[in-house]
């Protein structure tokens, strides 16, 4: 082995706290001394690495490079990643080749009994679409994992039919986080939005660029995230045009104007899809305003900016017979717009690119002024009343 590493291997041996992550790599990859690179054409050095990694309890990440020029035989490699009890990320590198026989299918076995613990798996260039023993490893594999918050199976040539496994494997991965699907050939995501639709998803990213997917996956995804209050992050980019055409399947998710109800029940999470936070359209709006931190207020900010006349009358009438009971309203909108108020100075999600005038105060002396309209009866003096009341019988004469 080179000067890089021995280095490499001293600091593993020594279980220096330092190095957290090991590269297996080819030749041509070695630069000038980079701690955590390995690399022989000797089995017998990857004997002796792994003895080391067997008994080292700082490195957390494993990277396997299957273009390394040799093959590892050696079962003291293989035996060490078994002992070992601190990796719990693994990043493999494929080269557009079957997973199965390959150096990662061996790390991958070797390592069975800490699936549990699997925090990252990266999987890069795997080709799964004839290869449906390693795609069964795979979802194998993920169906032990109670840990993992990170997936990336990368350029994988994965297709809709290829997923199902894949996604029925993690559905009851309850603590993963983040979904990295780019570079695949995705068209109609319906075994994504299943997931998605799933309530025990805890989800927060899903990566789904350069893919194949057209105006029905698009739809497909918006529609598993009307009550889904887990994701943050679709992205989208990179995919056929036609998406753009459904920017407003979007926005219905992301604020529904049918009703006040329907859009305090819009979709208050998601902060980032189509690539739109920053381009200055409605969407990236309501992006935006889904940053804040308390979504109570981020629904009553869309109320007031896409329901400018606010219908209070089902505020009072609760009863039509009942003009006292129906006063009794009052103090709730009066209320509702004191709330509002706070929720317009909440900026805590460190957004300040909003200019946008709420006019909290004329709305509530509005809302106050339709319920006086609404029974004026209650608010004029009985003396006045009365004579009013008498101009009108003698109107009738």
């Amino acid at each position: 082995m080179n000067e890089n590493s021995q280095e490499t291997l001293r600091l593993i041996e020594e279980d220096d706290p330092s190095l957290t992550s090991l590269s297996i790599v080819k030749w041509e990859e070695q630069r000038p001394y980079c701690p955590g690179r390995f690399y022989s054409e000797d089995n017998n050095d990857f004997n002796t690495l792994g003895v080391a990694i067997g008994k080292n309890t700082h490195i957390k990440e494993l990277v396997v490079n299957n273009e390394t020029i040799l093959d590892i035989t050696h079962n003291g490699f293989y035996e060490g990643i078994h002992r070992n009890e601190s990796i719990n990320d693994l990043v493999f590198h494929c080269g557009t080749r079957n997973l199965i026989g390959g150096i990662q299918h061996k790390v991958l076995t070797s390592r069975q009994r800490h699936t549990k613990d699997l925090a990252s798996l990266y999987i890069n260039a795997a080709v799964l679409h004839n290869d449906n023993e390693g795609l069964q490893f795979i979802a194998t594999t993920l169906r032990c994992c109670i840990s993992l918050k990170n997936l990336t199976l990368y350029c994988c040539d994965i297709t809709d039919e290829l997923l199902l496994p894949i996604v029925e494997a993690i559905r009851g991965c309850n603590t993963l986080e983040r979904l990295d699907l780019d570079q695949n050939r995705i068209r109609t995501c319906e075994a994504l939005a299943s997931l998605l639709s799933d309530p025990n998803s805890n989800l927060q990213t899903l990566q789904i660029q350069h893919n194949s997917i057209r105006e029905e996956g698009v739809i497909n995804l918006a529609n598993s995230l009307v009550n889904n209050t887990k994701l943050q992050t679709i992205n989208i980019f990179g995919n056929s045009n036609q998406i753009n055409s459904t920017e407003d399947v979007f926005s219905r998710l992301l604020c529904n104007t049918s009703s006040i109800n329907d859009t305090f029940s819009s979709n208050h999470t998601l902060e980032d899809a189509f690539g739109a936070v920053s381009d200055g359209s409605d969407n990236a709006v309501l992006l935006h305003l889904n940053r804040g931190k308390d979504k109570i207020h981020v629904a009553m900010k869309k109320i007031l900016r896409y329901h400018p006349n606010i219908d209070i009358e089902p505020l009072f009438k609760l009863n039509i017979d009942d003009d006292e009971r129906n006063l009794k309203g009052l103090p709730y909108v009066i209320n509702w717009f004191d709330k509002a108020g706070l929720a317009v100075a909440d900026n805590r999600d460190g957004h300040h690119y909003e200019h946008y005038d709420y006019n909290i105060h004329e709305r509530k002396l509005s809302a106050i002024y339709e319920f006086v309209m609404a029974m004026p009866h209650m608010f004029v003096p009985v003396a006045t009343r009365a004579k009013v009341d008498n101009k009108k019988r003698k109107r009738r004469k």
